[in-house]
């Protein structure tokens, strides 16, 4: 019944699109001449006009003025309440991920948090069982922006849970990476606190989770940033060198956010390299500055129990 119903709507929809074009059509065609005619050179002119004059009688010349001035007089009062009618209401922007952070009982996400060129993302991290592996760390549920243009890697799900993590980037050379991992330091809500050894040991973890030979990292800067939620944000700014394969070194730099919770540390870390980062850098602190991480327990309970809210939102 429910399809019966949407068809009528959506041919009622198609009718009053298809209306507003010839409407804008008609408008388009009722202006007056000389807003659409355009000088022609002087001989294709005179023989358009002779043309013209030997197609037509002499007699029908002035009936057709008639009706064409006719036509133009009456077709804007013909279209007028198909030009005024509302169009039809779109769809709120980042339906999917406020869904999920309507269920899972987080404040929402409004149009103007995401800046221009923007897109929004949420998920669920949920490594607790991967590959039968005791329970490590709770899931959580991610958010940040990113770059419109960006793709973005999920984890890859089977049986066993979750394995990976969540990144966005270009291809090229800028990345921004979700990195979990156990709070074995004690350091819930006393990141302010952490000695600069803590900022170089989780910095380079996140860099060597590959088997990337770096080297160099330097710890730049540090600071607690403004963070809507109650919850501790620090943003870190740091510098590495990176060994390629084909034996050449890349200079990179990056900037990331991390925050505690009682089982893990989450950071986002995002870098490039370190000639572009005068002008991405921007771009690089609008991610990190967006980063909120959630592990309440009953908001997870809320976000796996509406699974159709979690997929891609």
């Amino acid at each position: 019944m429910e399809s019966r119903r949407r068809r009528p709507d959506l041919a009622r929809q198609c009718g009053q699109w298809h209306l507003r074009l010839l409407a804008a059509a008609a408008l388009f065609l009722s202006l007056p001449p000389p807003a659409l005619s355009f000088r022609l050179p002087s001989r294709l002119a005179r023989r358009s006009q002779r043309t013209a004059t030997a197609s037509s009688p002499p007699d029908m010349q002035p009936r057709r003025e008639h009706f064409d001035s006719a036509a133009r007089a009456l077709l804007p009062l013909a279209v007028a309440p198909f030009l005024t009618s509302p169009l039809p209401a779109s769809a709120e922007p980042f339906d999917k991920q406020n869904k999920l952070l309507k269920v899972a009982g987080l404040p929402p996400v409004k149009p103007d948090d995401v800046p221009k060129g923007f897109n929004l993302l949420v998920d669920v991290l949920d490594q607790s069982e991967i590959y039968g592996r005791v329970r490590e760390r709770d899931p959580v549920i991610v958010q940040f922006v990113y770059p419109s243009s960006w793709l973005v890697v999920r984890p890859v799900v089977d049986k066993n849970g979750q394995s990976g993590t969540i990144t966005a980037g270009n291809q090229k050379t800028e990345t921004a990476a979700l990195f979990v991992v156990p709070n074995d330091t004690g350091a819930k809500g006393k990141l302010k606190d952490q000695p600069m050894s803590f900022w170089e040991g989780l910095v380079g973890r996140w860099i060597s989770q590959k088997g990337e030979t770096s080297s160099g990292l330097k710890i730049l800067s540090k600071y607690a940033a403004e963070a809507s939620s109650s919850d501790e944000y620090m943003v870190v700014n740091y510098r590495y060198e990176l060994a390629t394969g084909a034996g050449f070194t890349v200079y990179r730099r990056g900037v990331g956010a991390v925050t505690t919770t009682d089982k893990s540390v989450e950071c986002l870390f995002t870098a490039t390299t370190e000639e572009k980062f005068r002008k991405v850098g921007p771009t690089l602190q609008k991610i990190v500055d967006s980063f909120r991480c959630y592990q309440d327990r009953e908001a997870i309970k809320g976000a796996r129990l509406n699974k159709s809210a979690v997929k891609k939102a």
